[in-house]
């Protein structure tokens, strides 16, 4: 990753010096009618041999060609000027600082810089002072220089000196097909170069990644951008999670239009990733480009063709059929009913890649379990009778719990601080599980629908992440979800917990489960059932059984009672057309 960088604003030991600057060659008129030419309805950059009998160049790379501007420059010499230009003469009339320290340096075979960081001299040069010599263009105008010291220091020439940074690249190698790779630093740009063969362009830090773009973006407007990014977790300050290399890139591919790359490992750039793990690595990540997701309110309406055509991953179950991917899911019950077992063990059902009642997980997936009101020594002892019960194994890894004696209190999760702690941890989980929204989410007035917004708009942020939500709620003395109705809005399912109508204190963990609400699941796998929690030496296992065999075995003991249809109705509550449908099913 590219150090910061120092203005070469005075002179000192290995840096460049002030120097007058002699005239700038100008093309002959035969060799520039030629050119002309050789450029005449090409489109984009094209390269030739440098017309200047002074140049040491022999490659035909060298003399570079915009042949939409005209505006030509030779990186092995350093004239520049423009083609299309009246007379005969097409630069300036004097060379800039920068490119008179250019023509001075000889090119580039070898580098202590270049040997540390594996990779190749690509159209750089030394200077006289043993600096490493990267030139930065506009346009195909040299713009700046920046020196690279045998030590790995770096200086970019200041701009009293006539060095201007914002907007300026350097393409490293001549690249191929129609990709740009864009990225911080030399080496970096080096790797992705000798990864990808494309053609890649360097920029001296992560601010000038957006500018440089932009100006990138005007002369290849069809090409597909790629920003290969360094990942600056670890640079510690107000926030040590604060990734300024990753969001710059962001906000540039956001800008101009492209896709987003980034090493996994905090601290590494994609040399780092080159040196350490091989030039397949560097492959494998740049191949998982992404384009970077949309900004806080901003809007990309699709057109018919773009969202049908739109490469969008197939949605499957955490929990079939109980919790989608990316699902927002509400579960509410009234106290003591055993939310937290219910919830628990779905949450270690996922996390195995296990079943539980008639639901299946399908793979294991990462589980985060914020709860906010349990004791840590009955959690622990949940945990571990729910475990014996179970005829699976989990990775401890992908089971996490939040849980105030043993975690720290997590702070109130409907204000940014406290949905901040669950937005870092986003890459440990896929489903996040809060227990419950009383202890946890803090919206003023539960009944507020206007309060409650704030925490849907997060909701929805994890979901664009991929990430899906069970939120555990209290009932009311209504038996319905206490607090606003507007929290169903954006919820795929909603499952309500009731209490048998025979139930006995001597159950325990004993409920109805019923779906309430189930976005796009129908038929027998959101069908009502009656789970309870039994156990012995130490462990816990579900049993549960169809709501109509449930409430079938209560009418039967009415049945043998020797009450009347009309009695058993006004006995279970259900409607005497209830009743005789169950008897006529069960008994024919």
């Amino acid at each position: 990753m590219g150090k910061k960088e120092t203005p070469a604003s005075q002179s000192r030991p290995g840096s460049p010096n002030d120097a007058d600057a002699p005239s700038i060659w100008h093309i002959p008129p035969e060799k520039l009618s030629e050119i002309r030419q050789k450029i005449d309805g090409a489109t984009g950059q094209i390269r030739i041999q440098c017309p200047n009998p002074g140049c040491t160049g022999s490659q035909n790379d060298t003399f570079s060609i915009d042949a939409a501007t005209g505006a030509f420059q030779c990186f092995r010499c350093g004239v520049t000027g423009n083609v299309y230009s009246t007379g005969e003469k097409t630069g300036t009339g004097k060379q800039s600082t920068a490119e008179y320290l250019w023509n001075q340096a000889n090119p580039a075979a070898e580098h202590p810089y270049l040997t540390q960081k594996g990779v190749k001299s690509y159209g750089l040069k030394v200077d006289k002072h043993g600096n490493l010599v990267v030139p930065l263009s506009i346009s195909g105008k040299l713009s700046t220089l920046q020196f690279v010291k045998p030590s790995g220091d770096k200086i970019l020439l200041s701009k009293a000196k006539g060095g201007k940074k914002k907007g300026a690249y350097f393409q490293v190698g001549t690249g191929a097909g129609n990709i740009l790779y864009i990225n911080e630093g030399y080496a970096t740009a080096a790797s992705v170069y000798e990864a990808t063969n494309g053609a890649c362009f360097m920029v001296v830090d992560a601010g000038n990644l957006k500018p440089a773009a932009e100006n990138l973006r005007r002369i290849y407007p069809a090409f597909e951008f790629v920003f290969c990014a360094d990942n600056d977790r670890d640079k510690s300050g107000t926030d040590a999670n604060y990734n300024v290399g990753y969001l710059k890139a962001v906000e540039a591919a956001r800008q101009v239009g492209g896709k987003v790359c980034m090493p996994e490992q905090a601290g590494f750039d994609f040399n780092d990733l080159h040196v350490q793990h091989g030039i397949e690595a560097v492959m494998d990540t740049i191949g998982n480009a992404a384009a970077p997701p949309p900004a806080t309110g901003q809007v990309t309406p699709l057109n018919l063709h773009e969202i049908l055509t739109a490469d969008i991953p197939e949605r499957d179950y955490l929990l079939r059929p109980f919790l989608p991917t990316q699902g927002l899911v509400l579960v509410y019950a009234p106290r003591g009913i055993g939310k937290t077992y219910f919830l628990l063990s779905c949450g270690l059902t996922i996390a195995a890649g296990a079943s539980i009642f008639n639901w299946q997980a399908p793979a294991p997936a990462r589980v985060l379990y914020a709860d906010g009101e349990m004791p840590g020594k009955l959690m622990q002892e949940r945990i571990t009778a729910q475990l014996a019960g179970m005829d699976a194994t989990i990775n401890p890894d992908y089971f996490r719990i939040i849980t105030p004696d043993l975690s720290g209190t997590l702070p109130n999760l409907a204000a940014k601080e406290g949905q901040r702690v669950i937005n870092d941890m986003a890459d440990s989980y896929d489903v996040v599980i809060l227990d419950n929204l009383s202890t946890l989410i803090d919206t003023g007035k539960e009944s507020g629908s206007d309060e409650w917004q704030a925490v849907q708009g997060w909701l929805l942020e994890l979901r664009r992440r991929g990430k899906s939500v069970v939120l555990v709620h209290h009932a009311g003395k209504s038996g319905m979800q206490r607090g606003t109705s507007r929290r169903e809005d954006v919820l795929d399912t909603v499952i309500g917990l009731k209490r048998p109508k025979n139930y006995n204190p001597e159950d325990g963990a004993c409920f109805e489960v019923h779906f309430e609400k189930a976005r796009g699941v129908y038929g027998l796998e959101v069908q009502p059932f009656e789970a309870k929690l039994i156990g012995g030496d130490g462990a816990l296992e579900w049993t549960w059984r169809p709501l109509d065999d449930a409430e079938y075995q209560l009418i039967k003991q009415f049945l043998d009672d020797g009450y009347t249809l009309r009695q058993i109705a006004d006995e279970t509550g259900l409607s005497k057309s209830a009743v005789h449908r169950l008897i006529k099913k069960f008994q024919g």
